[in-house]
């Protein structure tokens, strides 16, 4: 009994993850241990003397002097697997158990320890950075002792630990199919868990403690509670390890670094007996690497797509198989190997850019302004406009006289793209003219009696064949004319004018006419007739007036009365009052 108690007190002691799986281990060996005994017994027919000998020293050791103590309570262990074998006589002791050997070999556990007894070496494995080398595991010194490390164990996780600043060391797995050329070109290598060391950083966290230990049943990881703070850290600088220094880290997603443990030791940093925090994370390494291709001019501008895509590291891609015929540019070689390290390719590397940038120089082009067939102004030419540049302002167009300018032959371009002359092009200029027939010579009358003098209408403008033209009206389109005394004899009327071209100019002259149409106007006339009253001498003779007179005709006696009786027979037969003058009513 003083044995199984002090079994059970070191179990106590020992109640961490690897003193439960001892506690295990030994209360199944001594099951099986006991059952041996009776088989043996069994087999060899020990006599009863002895099994009641043994029996005896047993009994002697339980008592313990005398003294009874009550049972302590020891922690359960697990059900011993149900065997077939022979069971013991009830009325034979169980031998001691033989000292097994092997594996399951276990020392006598000392019926007193104490704290200057030799401690027991258990290996206890880490993750990423651990060596794996033995750790000492403190024996179990008294109930104090036990209870404080049962404490640790069980509520490690449940206390909220104060915070220091603890060195954190970092530790990247590879994956993918890429990890073998990545790992040769940067010529890294992994430690003995297959992970690379990459540095260390400072994160405010607990002291790390053998309690913190993961096991072989479970992971202990305090991402979760510590993430944020590690990663915060990460991002804020890491001392790194020199040999992986070539391993870019900056574009892991934070998810990644996914694992925050406690490990004894830290490869490459600190040996095993140190408890240390590990952060652990993962990175993708494909075989393809990208590269992308640029095509610009000499300032830098993109003048065509990107082009992209995959291959293996140490391939080629060379300015040969990628330059491309661009409108306006001219393929350089020279200024694309100063762009590219003094080469015309780029050789995929891990951790480069792979950008291969080829360069175009702009086109150089002439431009020149023509004066044409009927320009009078010098030719004006421009060399060595780069591609894409603003067309040159045209010279001021002057021609011969007759000829408007129409504009240039092509039309003139905002920008140059390739060499350029352009025509000044000029059209003949034409007129339009008015001409009419039928008025005649002479003074002409309004309605209201004034005199007016019909004028042609006159176009000033000119016209090039094609364009459109009005005629025009003229300002006077109907007069009169008079007789000699006065009166309206005939009215004249402008008729419509002709127009053969309808308003289109061709390429000639043209003349619109219009006829004045004569409408004449009756006035009424009277004949004068002379007579004589009474006698007359047979020598006198009548005047005789051949005219014929319109109304308000006036006339003398003088030179047509050659004798005064003749002016008194005249006075007589018009009266007094009319002498010399003649008036006839119609």
């Amino acid at each position: 009994m003083r044995s199984m108690r002090v079994i059970a007190r070191f179990m106590d002691a020992r109640n961490t993850a690897e003193g439960k799986f001892l506690s295990v281990l030994l209360s199944v060996l001594l099951v099986f241990s006991f059952l041996n005994v009776t088989m043996f017994t069994d087999l060899a027919n020990a006599d009863d003397e002895v099994a009641l000998g043994a029996a005896t020293e047993i009994v002697d050791e339980v008592e313990d002097d005398g003294e009874v103590e009550e049972a302590e309570e020891a922690p359960e262990a697990p059900e011993a697997p149900q065997v077939d074998a022979p069971a013991a006589p009830a009325d034979e002791p169980a031998e001691e158990p033989s000292d097994p050997v092997g594996d399951d070999a276990i020392e006598p556990v000392p019926s007193a320890p104490s704290e200057s007894d030799p401690v027991e070496e258990v290996t206890c494995e880490g993750n990423s950075g651990s060596e794996g080398d033995a750790v000492e595991a403190p024996a179990a010194a008294d109930d104090a002792r036990a209870a404080e490390l049962n404490l640790n164990a069980v509520g490690e996780r449940d206390k909220k630990p104060e915070l220091s600043e603890q060195n954190v060391y970092v530790y990247l797995q590879l994956t993918g199919d890429g990890v073998d050329e990545f790992v040769k070109d940067l010529s890294i290598k992994p430690n003995s868990h297959g992970y690379y060391t990459i540095g260390v950083i400072k994160a405010m966290l607990p002291t790390p403690t053998e309690s913190m230990l993961s096991t072989d049943n479970a992971v202990n990881n305090y991402i979760g509670d510590y993430g944020e703070a590690v990663r915060a850290a990460l991002r804020s600088g890491i001392d790194r390890w020199a040999n992986n220094a070539g391993v870019d880290i900056s574009g892991i997603p934070p998810e990644q670094w996914n694992k925050l443990t406690v490990s004894n030791g830290a490869d490459r940093y600190v040996n095993s007996g140190t408890y240390t925090w590990h952060l652990d994370g993962y990175m993708e390494v494909e075989n393809a690497i990208n590269y992308e291709v640029r095509h610009v001019n000499e300032d830098g501008e993109e003048i065509a797509p990107k082009e992209s895509g995959t291959t293996r590291v140490g391939t080629r891609i060379t300015a040969e198989n990628h330059r491309q015929s661009i409108d306006g540019y001219t393929y350089s070689a020279e200024k694309t190997q100063a762009a590219n390290d003094g080469e015309e390719f780029v050789e995929i590397a891990r951790g480069e850019d792979n950008v291969l940038t080829l360069v175009y120089e702009r086109n150089t082009y002439r431009v020149t302004f023509d004066p044409g067939a009927q320009g009078t102004f010098i030719s004006q030419m421009t060399e060595g406009i780069k591609h894409g540049a603003d067309t040159p302002a045209p010279p001021v167009p002057t021609g011969a006289a007759g000829y408007r300018f129409m504009g240039w032959d092509p039309v003139v371009a905002d920008r140059v793209t390739e060499d350029a002359t352009y025509v000044a092009q000029w059209a003949r200029e034409y007129q339009v003219t008015y001409k009419w027939t039928g008025l005649p010579t002479g003074i002409f009358y309004d309605e209201e009696g004034h005199e007016v003098t019909p004028t042609l209408p006159v176009d000033a403008s000119t016209y090039t064949k094609g364009e459109s033209y009005q005629v025009k009206e003229a300002a006077v389109n109907k007069v009169y004319t008079h007789d000699e005394f006065g009166n309206r004899n005939a009215t004249y009327r402008l008729s419509s004018w002709y127009d053969p071209e309808n308003g289109i100019m061709p390429e000639a002259d043209v003349t619109v006419t219009a006829t004045w149409e004569a409408t004449p106007i009756s006035v009424p006339t009277w004949n004068i007739t002379y007579q004589w009253k009474g006698d007359a001498p047979a020598a006198a003779k009548l005047p005789v007036d051949s005219k014929t007179r319109s109304r308000w005709t006036r006339t003398s006696s003088r030179g047509a009365l050659s004798t005064k009786p003749m002016r008194t027979a005249i006075r007589r037969v018009c009266g007094p009052s009319a002498a010399g003058i003649l008036r006839a009513e119609g």
